[in-house]
């Protein structure tokens, strides 16, 4: 009997759209309304949730700095800021290839891993920060967002969010951003428009900033590729510029 409910409520238009609809946003919301940004981000080191040394994470890593390094060949003199550096694997690669290195987190957990991970590099500053309501540091000649904008909820905190790290970057520089997809069937979700989620969304929403251009877009793993319980990612690159130098669709 149970089953032929269940059977009967999935014909029911709407209900299905409806259920994933609360499933995906509970979470967000009670986390929101119980746990702060810190506190989350400093148990999840602690638990050791995330392995950025994995073969998975190493790969997108250094498509990553290829994809910028043919947008900005002077990366050995660049300045650069790093937001959301967790335990410092990237910041470390970072550090070998860039002129200097401003790495931010909003974990302290996070931030002493990095330090500690990166102590061998004199071209490095560690600062705390939360990119949800914090002010960026200074201007910078590139700007890596590593999987933190799918951690900002709503269209218009992610358009202010967006607009301020634009206004981080210099003339002529980068904003990197990589960020998880939604499963395929959430990323054309009734809400989207108004509640823009997962990378791809993220990424239409960063291109209609009128001082990003976007130069380059691309999923990690690529189709064919598979890494057992590893997230797909897109990997987007914009360069900043004046509001009448911008152009549409992908370079």
């Amino acid at each position: 009997m149970g089953r032929n409910v269940k059977d009967l409520l999935r014909r029911v238009p709407g209900l299905v759209a409806a259920r994933r609809f609360v499933m995906y946003w509970w979470p967000i919301a009670r986390h929101a309304l119980c746990e702060d940004g810190e506190t989350m981000n400093d148990l999840s080191h602690l638990r050791r949730d995330w392995d950025f040394e994995s073969p998975a994470e190493q790969e997108r890593h250094e498509l990553i700095l290829s994809a910028v390094k043919r947008q900005y060949p002077d990366l050995p003199g660049a300045r650069v800021l790093e937001l959301g550096c967790s335990d410092g694997v990237f910041s470390a690669r970072l550090a070998r290839r860039c002129g200097s290195v401003t790495a931010c987190d909003i974990s302290s957990v996070g931030l002493e891993l990095a330090a500690k991970r990166c102590r061998s590099y004199n071209n490095m500053t560690f600062r705390k920060l939360d990119i949800a309501r914090d002010v960026m540091p200074a201007r910078y000649d590139i700007v890596f967002a590593m999987d933190v904008l799918e951690f900002i909820h709503g269209r218009r905190h992610l358009q202010r969010v967006v607009r301020r790290l634009g206004d981080a970057v210099y003339p002529q520089g980068l904003l990197v951003i990589s960020d998880c997809r939604l499963p395929p069937v959430l990323r054309k979700a009734w809400w989207q428009s108004r509640l823009p989620e997962g990378g791809d969304a993220i990424v239409r929403l960063t291109a209609a900033d009128p001082t990003l251009r976007l130069l380059h877009s691309e999923f990690h793993p690529k189709l064919g590729v598979h890494f057992e319980g590893y997230a797909e990612h897109v990997v987007a690159m914009f360069r900043k510029v004046e509001p009448d130098q911008r152009t549409n669709g992908l370079a």
